[in-house]
């Protein structure tokens, strides 16, 4: 019955976005191409999503938070490529709790191709969606736009991130939130109680993050 209720909360969210945002009904096929290199990250204590930001040979790496990564038991985690039931072992290898960023190792090569980074930050208004796993739901769909392009600290000790009036569920911290050609514009945060306003961690910081 629970997992019945979730799955209604996932299909009113991505119907409401869809109805407020109907321009995106012609982005289908990138939005298909992009399920794949999202997956759920399962840890003992709950878990997020994450996103394939690269590979090399024996290996698949995904980005996804600090925070959800942080629960990992000795470094250890589940992942669940998009539109699978497939579970892969993956291990963080560097946290960076300061950006809310973690890398994750998958020792496979699981045939995906990575997301590409947005090569410049997005501007006010533009068009994004984000994928994830709202309440442990894979393959949702969320649309919006981008609300504060600038870079602020939006709490005390927290990162700098920019807003999106994008409404993401419980779940999809560490996910990501795609321009129209689906680039990884930044990586979910967290939303903001009681708004439809979502914090991004921006391309760019996850770019300085891989160069380690």
């Amino acid at each position: 019955m629970i997992s019945k209720i979730k799955m209604l909360l996932c299909v009113l969210m991505v119907m409401c976005s869809t109805a407020s945002y109907g321009q995106f009904l012609g982005l289908s096929g990138v939005i298909e191409s992009t399920i794949p290199k999202v997956a759920t990250v399962l840890v003992h204590a709950g878990g997020g999503t994450g996103t394939v930001i690269s590979t090399t040979p024996g290996h698949t790496w995904y980005i996804t938070c600090a925070h959800v990564a942080e629960d990992a038991k000795n470094g250890e985690l589940t992942i669940v490529p998009g539109g699978t039931f497939e579970k892969h072992k993956g291990k963080v290898v560097r946290q960076d709790k300061a950006a809310d960023l973690a890398m994750v190792d998958v020792a496979e090569d699981m045939g995906i191709k990575p997301m590409r980074l947005a090569s410049s930050p997005p501007n006010r208004c533009d068009n994004v969606f984000a994928v994830g796993s709202p309440w442990g739901v894979p393959d949702c769909v969320a649309y919006g736009r981008v609300s504060d392009a600038s870079l602020k600290q939006r709490s005390e000790g927290s990162p700098l991130t920019e807003l999106v009036n994008v409404s993401v569920g419980p779940g999809m911290s560490g996910g990501p939130m795609c321009n129209e050609a689906g680039e990884l514009v930044g990586v979910i945060r967290s939303q903001f109680k009681s708004t439809n306003f979502t914090s991004i961690i921006p391309a760019s910081s996850v770019r300085t993050f891989m160069k380690w």
